[in-house]
């Protein structure tokens, strides 16, 4: 008897899966018809903030999301961002008499499983090593005194040597100026783990900023004042109780206008006014894994962040590009950058494979004020996934990321594409 209710179960859990992943639909089948339906259907799936439990009594559903190519944009979306497109490619350039900071930024540093030098390209290195000031963000901790599980990382609960971080240096110098360690993963080793990828980075020369007492970082350039905040939705469940100092962005996981709590972020952009900093940064884990728009609240978080004296914006965690938005407040204009992407993983999901290198040019002109324009956009791509390693993206694209890259001619808005 108990033998058949165990044969019974198996075969039930096999209909199930088989059900949900026939289900799934590809491009080459309705492309683009179901990729511009105008309903955001995805937010019934969303695990962040909901538990481990939530997220199992939803796998199916949630695998299929992370699974199937469709843009599943908010009413109006497409149209919103294809006009923005249009403001961005009007900003004022430097001229070649001013002297201008190359602010490069990048996405998801996540943990892969080899730990060798060689999963970022050297051209890549090359380029970020040009630029004045480049950010990204950490997603796993450096921690020696924990395990390297390829378990435990499969399981998201993340640890890499202190060799991952040798892939991030060119001639001995590190390419990155400053990652955020505001995520859900940065306590994935505990307080220590934490404590230990701080001092592993700042021994490296590299500033981080979301696992201590820190407000934010000021870096000068070029004669300009940068500073710097990082905020999270939060962190995986079971280190929530943990004691590292965090900076949350309550409200976004779950979802719930009515906790939204900006004040801390608030207030670090007016002490960094107090400050005299030139141009303010906030690097924010926010949003929703796998969905290629931004939730209309995530959107208008980011335009009272504006409002309060943000000049850019840069967003991770949904692990695939979002769209850009100028944002004018009564005093400037500001950028938000809703998603970089991925640009170190080994998810296989062709939309996770696509990443973005952005650079932003700022300057202080004649009149002594503060200018910034878009400057070039460049995509990568992970090629094999067994051994991740991070390259530019050609056109025409491979044929196995050919299928995002043709929906990412919807939702990406980058006036200033260019192919290496």
């Amino acid at each position: 008897m108990k033998k058949s209710v165990i044969i019974l179960f198996v075969l039930l859990v096999f209909i199930v899966v088989y059900y949900r992943l026939h289900s799934i639909s590809t491009t080459q089948k309705n492309f683009p018809e179901h990729a511009l339906n105008e309903r955001a259907s995805w937010a019934q799936w969303r695990t962040e903030g909901k538990g481990v439990l939530k997220y199992f009594l939803h796998f199916f559903d949630y695998q299929k999301k992370a699974t199937l190519m469709v843009l599943n944009p908010f009413p109006g979306q497409i149209a919103f961002f294809a006009h923005q497109k249009k403001l961005l490619a009007k900003l004022p350039q430097p001229s070649s008499e001013e002297t201008f900071v190359r602010v490069g930024f990048v996405g998801d540093l996540m943990a892969v499983p080899n730990y060798d030098k060689q999963f970022i390209a050297p051209k890549i290195l090359n380029l970020l090593a040009q630029m004045d000031f480049v950010l990204g963000n950490l997603e796993t901790p450096v921690s020696s005194s924990s395990t390297i599980s390829k378990f435990r990382n499969a399981l998201s609960q993340f640890n890499v040597p202190n060799d991952y971080l040798n892939a991030l240096t060119l001639n001995g110098k590190p390419v990155f100026d400053f990652l955020s360690l505001a995520n859900n993963h940065v306590l994935d080793r505990g307080d220590l783990g934490a404590q230990e990828t701080m001092r592993e980075l700042k021994s490296r020369g590299i500033q981080a900023h979301g696992a201590d007492q820190q407000k934010f970082i000021i870096y000068t350039i070029k004669g300009i004042r940068f500073g710097v905040a990082t905020a999270t939705w939060g962190v995986n469940p079971q280190f929530s109780q943990n004691t590292t100092p965090i900076q949350y962005l309550p409200g976004i996981a779950p979802l719930d206008k009515n906790k939204v709590e900006l004040s801390q972020l608030i207030d670090a952009l007016h002490e960094m006014k107090q400050a005299k900093v030139d141009f303010k940064i906030l690097f924010l884990h926010w949003g929703f894994e796998f969905e290629l728009y931004p939730d209309p609240l995530i959107q208008d978080i980011g335009y009272q962040l504006i409002q309060n004296g943000a000049d850019l914006i840069i967003g991770s965690h949904p692990h695939v590009l979002q769209p850009f938005e100028l944002v004018q407040s009564s005093e400037h204009t500001g950028l938000i950058a809703y998603s970089m992407g991925n640009f170190i993983s080994d998810m296989s999901n062709p939309f996770t494979r696509i990443g973005l290198i952005q650079e932003l040019y700022v300057w202080r002109n004649s009149q002594q004020t503060i200018q910034w324009a878009l400057g070039p956009s460049r995509l990568t791509q992970v090629a094999d996934i067994k051994h991740p390693r991070t390259e530019l993206l050609k056109k025409p694209p491979p044929k196995d990321l050919y299928d995002a890259y043709v929906y990412y001619q919807y939702s990406l808005n980058l006036p200033f594409l260019v192919w290496n």
